[in-house]
C-alpha cells in the first residue's frame, strides 16, 4: 500500500491505538454534531462520526445504513428503500461466466471492532465468509467462497472525510476478480429540487443532472482512454457528496452509478477495485477509498481532485510547453485517399487530387492547419500493420507532403497499437513472432474479431516488446516524413475484452492490478525518447486520455462535440469540459467532428454543426473537420456550404491568432452566467443516411470563460448557433475579471478589434448575429498596450477581417504576442501606405458625403452597447486589401 503523506495507513490504526476503548452512549446520527470524533454501538446499530460527516452501519450484516453531511443535513440513502443495505461485493474470475458474485448482506453478521482517540476513531468489521457465489448465466452454478473479509472505516476529527480499505484472505480456490467497497444501495434524492447531478469523469467529462431515474449505466474506468479521472461526485447546492480514491500507483478500478435492479425509485454505487485475478490468492485494496460531503457543484469536485493530485506527487514536472508550430494551427482537416479492396467505395482518390482538395479548404479556413490524413497505407484506409510503404509509393507520397507544407499545412501521423490484420504485411513478414504480442482468451486462443471491412484483426498487446519496436519505427518514420503530431490510437483505451491470459506472457492474469498502467507508461515513455531525439516538438495523442499519463500524451481526442450522435446517452447526460477545467495547463484539446461541413445528405443539420464548432471553440478543443472530396472531385459539387466554412473559419483564426493565448495553452475559468434563449436542434444517432432522428433544447449563445497561462488576462468566449441575432450582458465586475489591474477592455469580433472606454460601467450589452464567435477581453491598461490597441483598431479599416497575409494579421499578431512596439510600427506603417496610395488614386475628397467621412463616436453601434469605435468607412482606399511583401514563413519549427 502507498502511505498517505499525512496519515499511517488506515488498516494500521487499530493496531497503533492499542486495544479498544469503552463504547459511548450510542446518539446516533444527526446534525448539531460537536467537534472531536465519535464511535457507537448497540444492539442494532454502530455509528463513526465527527462533526462533518458521520455513518451508520446495520449490525445484522455489516450494511450502510446511512451516511449524512451533517452541516448540510444532506442524507445519502433511503433507509427505508428495498434493496438491502451493502458495504461490499466480490466478483469471481470463471472462464465460462462473465458475472460471478457475492455480497455482503448474505454473510451474515460481522464480528465488530471499534476504536477511538482523540483525533481518530475506527470500525472494523469482519466478516468469517462461507457463502454461495451466483451468476445469472446459470442458475444451477454451485460453488462457496471461504474466507475473511474485513472492512475497515476511519475518521478523523478535523477532516470531512470517511476512508475506506478492505483485506480478504481467500480461503478457496477461486480468483477474485474485483473488489466493490464502498457499495452503497437505496441512493436517493439529495433535494427534491431538481438540481442533483451526478459528475463522471468519463471522457471529456459528464454531468446526468436528476438521475433517479437512471436510463443507463455510468461507469469510470481508471485509468484508461474514457475514464480519465478517480473521483466521482453526487451534487446538489444545498450538499452532496464526493468520492474518490487516492492511489498513486495505477490501479485499475471503476466508479459505476447504475438504476438499481428493484426499480427507477433508486440508484446504487460502488467503487470496484480490478484485482490481479490470481486463484486462491488474498486480496488487500492497495490505497484508500474516500467519501467526504461535498457543498458546490462540479467545479469544485475538480477543484478538489486537483489539489488531491498536485499534492501527491502525480502531475508532471513542468506544465506543457506549446510548440509555435501547434499555436499557429487553427484546425484539423481530416481527408481520405483509398479505401481497402475489402470496402464497397467506388471512387478513390490519387494522393494529388486529395491534396488539391485539402489546399482548397485550408485556402478558405485561411489559418495553418494540420492534416489528418486517412487512406495513404500500404492497401488503403485502416492498415492495421500495413502503414508503410504508402500506396502511390514513397516519390508520390513525399511530393504531396512537401506539397501541402508549402501550404502551411501538417500531416500527423496515426498508428493504431490495439489492431492488427492477420493479414497484414507484418504479422505476415513475421508470424512466429507476431504470434507472442496477441492478448490471449482464457482457453489460450488469439483474441480477435472481424472488422467492418470483414477482415480478420487480433489483439496486440502495446507493452509487447516486437509490437512495441513496431510502433517505434513507424513513429519514427512518420516523423522523418514530416509528420509534427502522432496520434497513437487505441491508447490508452481500456475495456474487459482487452484483458489477457496468456500463459507465455510474464504479466498476471486479466488486466487488473496496476502492471498494465505501469508498463505502458514505461513502454510510451521509451518511444517519446526515441521520437524526441529526432524532434523535441513532436507532441503525442492517444484515444482519449487519462490523467496518469499526463507526462506521456499531450492531446485528448474526443467526440464529445457530437455526443448525440453517439448514441441515446448523449442526451441523458451534458457533456462539461472536465478534462480541461482540471489539467488543461498540462493537456491540449482536440474536438473530432467527422462528418461533411455540409447540408444533407450523409450529415447531420447546419444547426447541429454549428453547435459542434460551437463547442470545440468553447471548449478550447481544436477542431477537427472534414469536407466532401469525393462529392467535389466526382460530382463537381462544393466541398462544404459557405456558411459553415464561414463559421468553421472564425473558429480557426480564433485558435490560430486571436484568441490563442487563452484557447491554446491558457486556463479554463469557472463559465459567467449568460441568460440566453433555448433553441432546438436535431441530431442523428449512429448512421447519418438512415439512423434515428431526435430533437434536443441546447442554449442558442455558448460561452466560455479563460486567463492566460501567466494569469495576466482574462477573457469570456461568446458564439451564437443560430441564424437570429441575440443580445447578451456581460458583468464587468464578474469574478473572470477579478486580479486584473486596471483593465483595458476591448472585444474581438470575428477577427475585428474594437476597445470598450467607460470601463467603470457595470455591464457590456453584446449583440450576437448569425455566425458571430466574440471574445471580450481584459488586459492590463499599460500605455503600449493602450496606444498598440489603437493603432490596430485604426489599422483594421484598410482590411477585410481575417485576410491571411496582411499588415493587419502581421500587427494583430504583434498585438497578440505582446510585441506592442512592432504592433504599433506595422499598423502605422499600413495606415500611411493606404493613405499614399489614396492621394494617387487622386480620390477627390470633396465629392465625398458625410456618411463617407470616418469619424469617431460614443453612440450605441451595432454589436455593442457601449464603446468608442470607428464608424464610416470613408472611400475605397480604406477598403484596400494588401498583401505583405515578404518570404513566405517557415511555419513548420
Amino acid at each position: 500500500m502507498l502511505d498517505d503523506p499525512v496519515h499511517p495507513p488506515r488498516r494500521c490504526l487499530l493496531q497503533s491505538i492499542g486495544g479498544i476503548i469503552a463504547l459511548s452512549q450510542f446518539t446516533g446520527i444527526g446534525g448539531g454534531q460537536e467537534p472531536g470524533v465519535t464511535v457507537n454501538k448497540d444492539s442494532n446499530d454502530v455509528t463513526l462520526s465527527n462533526e462533518f460527516i458521520g455513518v451508520e452501519f446495520k449490525r445484522e450484516n455489516g450494511g450502510i445504513k446511512q451516511i449524512e453531511a451533517h452541516q448540510t443535513n444532506t442524507y445519502l440513502r433511503d433507509p427505508d428503500g428495498p434493496a438491502p443495505a451493502g458495504i461490499w461485493e466480490l466478483t469471481f474470475y470463471h472462464p465460462e461466466f462473465d458475472h460471478l458474485s457475492t455480497q455482503s448482506w448474505l454473510s451474515g453478521e460481522p464480528n465488530i471492532q471499534t476504536s477511538q482517540q482523540s483525533d481518530m476513531a475506527q470500525v472494523q468489521l469482519s466478516w468469517d465468509v462461507d457463502v454461495p457465489i451466483r451468476t445469472h448465466e446459470d442458475e444451477s452454478y454451485q460453488e462457496m467462497f471461504t474466507g475473511v473479509v474485513t472492512v475497515t472505516t476511519t475518521i478523523f476529527a478535523e477532516e470531512p472525510t470517511l476512508y475506506w480499505t478492505v483485506d480478504i484472505e481467500n480461503n478457496a480456490s477461486v480468483a477474485i476478480r474485483g473488489v466493490r467497497c464502498p457499495h452503497i444501495t437505496n441512493i436517493t434524492e439529495l433535494d427534491s429540487n431538481g438540481t442533483d447531478a451526478i459528475v463522471a469523469p468519463i471522457r471529456m467529462g459528464r454531468r446526468v443532472e436528476n438521475p433517479i431515474p437512471l436510463s443507463h449505466r455510468y461507469a469510470v474506468r481508471y485509468p484508461s482512454g474514457f475514464g480519465t479521472m478517480q473521483f466521482t461526485a453526487y451534487t446538489n447546492p444545498n450538499g452532496g457528496f464526493y468520492f474518490s480514491a487516492q492511489d498513486t500507483g495505477g490501479h485499475m478500478k471503476e466508479f459505476t452509478w447504475a438504476s438499481q435492479w428493484t426499480g427507477d425509485e433508486h440508484i446504487h454505487f460502488h467503487h470496484e477495485y480490478k484485482t490481479p485475478q490470481r486463484p486462491g490468492e488474498d486480496i488487500s485494496i492497495p490505497y484508500d477509498t474516500v467519501l467526504s460531503p461535498h457543498q458546490g457543484d462540479w467545479y469544485d469536485a475538480a477543484d478538489r481532485y486537483r489539489e488531491w493530485f498536485g499534492n501527491n506527487g502525480m502531475l508532471p514536472e513542468s506544465e506543457l510547453s506549446v510548440p509555435d508550430w501547434y499555436r499557429e494551427r487553427g484546425a484539423t482537416i481530416r481527408g481520405r485517399s483509398y479505401q481497402r479492396e475489402e470496402q464497397s467505395d467506388e471512387h478513390d482518390l490519387t494522393f494529388a487530387e486529395t491534396a488539391e482538395g485539402i489546399i482548397q479548404a485550408r485556402k478558405r479556413l485561411g489559418t495553418p492547419i494540420q492534416f489528418d490524413w486517412w487512406g495513404y497505407q500500404t492497401y488503403g484506409n485502416i492498415g492495421f500493420g500495413d502503414w508503410f510503404p504508402p500506396k502511390e509509393g514513397w516519390e508520390s507520397f513525399r511530393e504531396t507532403v512537401e506539397e501541402l507544407k508549402d501550404h502551411d499545412i501538417l500531416p500527423y501521423g496515426i498508428t493504431n497499437v490495439a489492431n492488427l490484420y492477420e493479414s497484414s504485411d507484418v504479422w505476415k513478414e513475421q508470424p512466429e513472432e507476431a504470434e507472442t504480442w496477441v492478448r490471449r482468451n482464457p482457453d489460450q486462443s488469439k483474441k480477435s474479431h472481424i472488422s467492418s471491412q470483414g477482415i480478420k484483426t487480433f489483439r496486440p498487446h502495446f507493452t509487447s516488446k516486437g509490437w512495441h519496436d513496431v510502433i517505434v519505427e513507424n513513429s519514427q518514420i512518420w516523423v522523418e516524413e514530416g509528420a509534427k503530431q502522432l496520434w497513437i490510437d487505441g491508447f490508452p483505451w481500456y475495456k474487459p475484452f482487452r484483458e489477457c491470459y496468456a500463459e507465455s506472457h510474464e504479466h498476471p492474469p486479466g488486466l487488473f492490478g496496476s502492471w498494465w498502467a505501469n508498463e505502458c507508461k514505461l513502454k510510451f515513455n521509451k518511444l517519446r525518447e526515441k521520437i524526441h531525439e529526432i524532434d523535441d516538438t513532436i507532441l503525442f495523442s492517444g484515444e482519449g486520455i487519462t490523467d496518469y499519463f499526463l507526462g506521456e500524451l499531450d492531446i485528448q481526442h474526443s467526440r464529445d462535440v457530437v455526443i448525440e450522435t453517439r448514441g441515446s446517452m448523449g442526451f441523458e447526460s451534458e457533456v462539461i469540459p472536465l478534462t480541461q477545467y482540471t489539467f488543461g495547463d498540462f493537456l491540449l484539446m482536440r474536438g473530432i467532428l467527422p462528418y461533411w461541413l455540409k447540408t444533407k445528405p450523409f450529415t447531420p443539420t447546419p444547426k447541429y454543426l454549428r453547435l459542434a464548432l460551437a463547442r470545440s471553440a468553447k471548449w478550447g478543443a481544436l477542431p477537427n473537420i472534414r469536407v466532401a472530396l469525393r462529392s467535389y472531385h466526382f460530382q463537381q459539387d462544393e466541398l462544404y456550404d459557405e456558411d459553415l466554412m464561414e463559421y468553421a473559419s472564425r473558429i480557426a483564426w480564433l485558435f490560430s491568432l486571436h484568441g490563442r493565448r487563452f484557447l491554446t495553452g491558457g486556463e479554463l475559468l469557472r463559465n459567467v452566467s449568460i441568460e440566453s434563449p433555448s433553441t432546438e436542434v436535431t441530431a442523428t444517432i449512429g448512421d447519418q443516411t438512415e439512423g434515428e432522428e431526435r430533437n434536443f433544447i441546447t442554449s442558442s449563445i455558448h460561452s466560455s470563460a479563460w486567463e492566460t497561462a501567466e494569469d495576466t488576462e482574462r477573457a469570456v468566449l461568446l458564439t451564437n448557433i443560430t441564424e437570429e441575432t441575440e443580445t447578451v450582458y456581460v458583468s464587468l465586475t464578474n469574478h473572470i475579471f477579478e486580479g486584473v489591474d486596471e483593465p483595458l477592455f476591448y472585444v474581438i469580433r470575428n477577427g475585428k478589434y474594437s476597445r470598450l472606454n467607460n470601463a467603470d460601467t457595470r455591464k457590456v450589452e453584446l449583440e450576437l448575429g448569425f455566425n458571430d464567435v466574440v471574445m471580450l477581453v481584459a488586459a492590463p491598461n499599460t500605455d503600449d498596450r493602450d496606444a498598440a490597441l489603437n493603432r490596430v483598431v485604426e489599422a483594421q479599416e484598410q482590411f477585410s477581417p481575417n485576410e491571411e497575409g496582411t499588415e493587419l494579421i502581421a500587427a494583430q499578431r504583434a498585438f497578440v504576442d505582446g510585441e506592442f512596439d512592432e504592433a504599433i510600427s506595422i499598423a502605422e506603417d499600413a495606415i500611411d501606405q493606404a493613405t499614399e496610395e489614396s492621394d494617387e488614386e487622386a480620390v477627390d475628397s470633396e465629392d465625398l458625403d458625410e456618411s463617407q467621412t470616418p469619424e469617431y463616436s460614443d453612440t450605441r453601434v451595432p454589436g455593442f452597447g457601449i464603446g468608442k469605435t470607428l464608424v464610416g468607412l470613408g472611400g475605397t482606399a480604406y477598403f484596400l486589401k494588401r498583401k505583405l511583401n515578404i518570404d513566405k514563413k517557415d511555419n513548420t519549427n
